[in-house]
This record gives structure tokens, C-alpha cells and sequence, in this order.
């Protein structure tokens, strides 16, 4: 009877215990996912303020920014001319290749092209859209922790920059509608 009535409070703790403590994980995730894009805001804004100081024009108020992940293979130095751009796809494939095979060679470059305009607060004007490319440089410091350095490239021309853009951030834009539909309708009470 003693070991019937132990067997049933293991069970017990069990039932009540396993989803208390998934319940508290998954708080935990959703505190530090949210700190996480926290933190990625704030090294846009440092970017676009370090971007503007470099340029002369600190002091102006960021009105509306947003981040588009350029493809490595697609992006050309700006100093390289045309008819280089086969060697240097032919250079990026080889680099993939050793990447795969020899973890001490730096993998591929992360370029993000940086979209903001910026807004008069005594004027209460607005300026045209202008954008940037910078480049993330990541560094290990052990095995879990690394450190990100921010490095821009230049600024870029806005319409030809919208011409690859444009479509990113539509496509970007219709899955935020959806998933803001489905979020409306789980909240409605049924009456």
C-alpha cells in the first residue's frame, strides 16, 4: 500500500511539474528573444547615428529605418569594375567550398544595406529616403559567447538600391498583415 501511494505522488509531481517547468523555459526564450530584438534596434539606431556623424549631420532625429540582409554573391566592391564580377563569383563559390571543409579560414561577409530617413524636429520636415551598406564582422570570444563589430561600407544610391529592395520588403510586409489577421482573430472574444 506504502509503495502504491509513492508511486502515485511521483505521478502526481510529474503531471503538474513537467508543464509548470515548460511553461517557465518558454517565458525564459520569449524574455531573452525579446531582449535580443532590443538589442538589434539599438545597433541599428548606433549605425545610422555613427553613419550621420561621419557625414557631418549629427544631430538629426531617425524617423523610420529598416535593415535588408544583402546577398554576399550579388554584392560587388564598389571599386571593382564589371568585368570582374565573374572571377569574383568564382571566388565566392571556392570560398563556400573551403568554408565547408576548413573551419579556421572567416566564412563570407555579412552586408546589410540599411534603409532610414531622417526628420527635422524644429521644421517638423521630413527628408527623403537614403541608405547605406554596412558590413557585420563576427568574432568568437569562446564557445558561447561572440562579439559583433559593425563596420559601414558607403552610402549607396536610394532608387537603384530599391529596385532588388522594393520586393524584399513587400514580401516582408504581406507576412507581417497575415500574421497580424491571425492574431486578431485568436484575441476576439466569441460572444
Amino acid at each position: 500500500m506504502d509503495s502504491n501511494f509513492l508511486i502515485l505522488i511521483v505521478i502526481g509531481v510529474l503531471v503538474i511539474g513537467v508543464p509548470i517547468y515548460m511553461k517557465i523555459k518558454k517565458n525564459k526564450a520569449k524574455k531573452k528573444s525579446l531582449l535580443s530584438q532590443r538589442q538589434d534596434k539599438d545597433e541599428v539606431w548606433k549605425t545610422i547615428k555613427q553613419f550621420l556623424h561621419n557625414n557631418n549631420e549629427s544631430g538629426a532625429n531617425i524617423a523610420d529605418s529598416y535593415v535588408v540582409k544583402r546577398n554576399s554573391i550579388d554584392y560587388i566592391n564598389p571599386k571593382c569594375s564589371a568585368a570582374n564580377k565573374k572571377i569574383f563569383n568564382e571566388l565566392i563559390k571556392l570560398r563556400k567550398f573551403i568554408n565547408k571543409n576548413n573551419k579556421n579560414i572567416t566564412p563570407l561577409q555579412e552586408i546589410y544595406t540599411v534603409v532610414f530617413r531622417t526628420m527635422n524636429a524644429k521644421l517638423n520636415t521630413y527628408a527623403n529616403y537614403r541608405c547605406f551598406d554596412c558590413e557585420v564582422q563576427t568574432t568568437k570570444i569562446n564557445r558561447k559567447e561572440s562579439s559583433k563589430k559593425i563596420l559601414i561600407i558607403g552610402e549607396k544610391d536610394y532608387n537603384k538600391e530599391m529596385l532588388w529592395i522594393a520586393p524584399i520588403r513587400e514580401e516582408y510586409e504581406l507576412k507581417n498583415a497575415k500574421e497580424n489577421v491571425k492574431k486578431n482573430k485568436v484575441k476576439k472574444p466569441k460572444s
